[in-house]
C-alpha cells in the first residue's frame, strides 16, 4: 500500500508542470484571463488579506515610521532523488519533504543600512527516516557611512547544514559554520580608496570521528583600489591567514596571498567584469614538505542582454581545506555559468551548469589504488519560477550531477527533481 501511494504524487507534479508550460500558449493565456476576470471569491479574499490585512498594515507602518522592513515567509517542497547517498551502483532512491519557515528584516537610516535573516528548513526522508535533519541559517550585516569618505561593513553568518553520503568516514557533510567579517574602506581621493579588515571562519563537523577536521581560520587583509575610468578599476592587496585545527595540529598552517586584478565594464557589449590573479604561499607548521606555492585565479562576467535575459560566466581556482585522508588541501578549479530568462511577467526560466576539478595534495590508498585523488564533478540544472498569485510562487527544478574520480568508490551520478511553493507573508 505504501508504494502504491507514491505514484499519484508524481502524476500531480507532472500535471502542475504541464499546466505551467501550457500557460505560455496565447490561447491558453486568453482563456485563463477570461476565467480570472469572472472572479474567484476565495482567492480574491486571500489577495485582499495579503495586501490590506493586519500584517500588511503593520509592515507598512514599520516601514513608514521607523525605516524597518520585515518580510516573513514560508516555503514547502518535495524532492525526489535516485541516489540519495551519492554512491556508485546500486543506487538508493528517496523522496524528501521540506518545510522552511524564515524571515528577513532591514533597517535604514541616514547613516546606512542594517539587516538580518533567519530560516530553518526541516527535511523529512520517506525511505531513510534516520537521515531526517533540521538545518538552520542566520545572517546579519551592517553597512554604515559615517561621512562621505568612510564606509564600515560588518557581517556574520551562522549555518548548520546536513547532508547524505555513502562514505561518511572520508566525506563528513553535517557541519556548523560560523563566519565573521569586519572591514573599513576610506576614500583617499575621488579615484583612489583603501580597505582593511579581518575575517574569521570556524567549521565544526558532527560526530566524534570528524573532530580531527574541525578548524578555525583568521585572516587579516588590506587592499587598494583605483579608478582609471568606467572600463578599468584596478586593485591590489595582501592577505595574511592563520589556520588552526583543534586536534590535528599537523594541519596548522600560515598562508600569504597577493591578489591583483581589475573590475569594471568591458568596452564592448556592456559586460560587467571582475578578474584577478595572484600568488598563494602556504606554510605547514609541522612539515615543510607539504608547503604549497600556487597561483590563484578568479574571473566573473555578467551580461544583461535585455530586461528579461541575463547571464553569468565565471572561473575560479583556489586551495580548499580537505577532509579526505591526510590531504591538507585540494586544488579546486571551477567553471560555472548561469542564465535567467523571464518568459512572461509571471514565469521565469533558470539554467545553470558547472564543472569542478578537485586535485588533492596527498597520495592515498583506497582498495588496490594508491594515488593522488582527482575528482571531476559535472552539474547541470534547469528550473522554472511561476508567480501563481502575488502571495504564492511555485518552482520546479531538475538537476543532474556526476562525479568521476580516479578512485572508483567515489564515483556517483544523481538525478534530482525538486518542486515547491514559497509564500511571502
Amino acid at each position: 500500500m505504501k508504494n502504491s501511494l507514491r505514484y499519484p504524487k508524481f502524476f500531480f507534479f507532472s500535471f502542475v508542470l504541464a499546466a505551467v508550460l501550457f500557460l505560455n500558449h496565447p490561447a491558453a493565456k486568453a482563456s485563463v484571463e477570461s476565467v480570472e476576470s469572472s472572479g474567484n471569491s476565495i482567492l480574491d479574499k486571500i489577495d485582499s488579506f495579503m495586501e490590506d490585512g493586519p500584517l500588511a498594515k503593520l509592515k507598512a507602518s514599520l516601514q513608514k515610521n521607523y525605516g524597518l522592513t520585515i518580510n516573513p515567509y514560508l516555503k514547502s517542497g518535495f524532492e525526489f532523488t535516485n541516489n540519495v547517498f551519492k554512491t556508485p551502483k546500486p543506487y538508493r532512491r528517496d523522496e524528501i519533504w521540506t518545510l522552511t519557515p524564515g524571515i528577513n528584516a532591514t533597517y535604514t537610516n541616514q547613516y546606512g543600512e542594517s539587516g538580518l535573516s533567519f530560516e530553518s528548513p526541516y527535511h523529512y526522508f520517506t525511505r531513510h527516516s534516520e537521515e531526517n535533519v533540521r538545518d538552520q541559517s542566520f545572517a546579519a550585516f551592517t553597512d554604515l557611512h559615517p561621512n562621505d569618505q568612510i564606509n564600515i561593513k560588518l557581517s556574520e553568518e551562522l549555518t548548520h547544514t546536513g547532508g547524505t553520503s555513502g562514505a561518511r568516514n572520508v566525506e563528513p557533510l553535517q557541519s556548523l559554520d560560523n563566519s565573521v567579517k569586519a572591514g573599513v574602506t576610506y576614500d583617499v581621493t575621488d579615484k583612489a580608496s583603501v580597505e582593511a579588515g579581518y575575517k574569521n571562519f570556524m567549521r565544526e563537523f558532527n560526530g566524534e570521528f570528524n573532530d580531527a577536521f574541525n578548524y578555525s581560520e583568521n585572516e587579516f587583509y588590506g587592499e587598494g583600489f583605483y579608478t582609471i575610468n568606467e572600463q578599468i578599476k584596478p586593485f591590489i592587496g595582501y592577505h595574511l591567514g592563520f589556520i588552526h585545527y583543534d586536534e590535528t595540529r599537523s594541519r596548522n598552517a600560515t598562508y600569504h596571498e597577493f591578489p591583483i586584478g581589475a573590475r569594471g565594464i568591458l568596452p564592448w557589449g556592456q559586460v560587467q567584469y571582475e578578474a584577478g590573479t595572484g600568488l598563494y604561499f602556504r606554510n605547514q607548521q609541522a612539515d615543510a614538505r607539504n608547503d604549497l606555492a600556487t597561483v590563484i585565479w578568479n574571473a566573473n562576467l555578467k551580461k544583461q542582454f535585455t530586461e528579461r535575459t541575463a547571464a553569468t560566466l565565471g572561473f575560479s581556482r583556489h586551495p580548499v581545506e580537505s577532509t579526505f585522508d591526510d590531504a591538507e588541501t585540494s586544488d579546486d578549479n571551477r567553471l560555472y555559468t548561469n542564465i535567467t530568462h523571464r518568459l512572461t511577467e509571471r514565469l521565469r526560466l533558470r539554467i545553470d551548469s558547472s564543472y569542478t576539478n578537485k586535485h588533492f595534495d596527498h597520495r592515498s590508498t583506497v582498495g588496490p589504488d594508491t594515488v593522488r585523488r582527482n575528482d571531476n564533478i559535472f552539474s547541470l540544472g534547469m528550473g522554472f519560477d511561476f508567480a501563481l498569485r502575488k502571495w504564492m510562487i511555485y518552482n520546479i527544478d531538475y538537476r543532474l550531477e556526476r562525479r568521476n574520480s580516479n578512485l572508483t568508490p567515489f564515483d556517483y551520478t544523481e538525478n534530482r527533481i525538486v518542486t515547491g511553493v514559497t509564500i511571502p507573508l
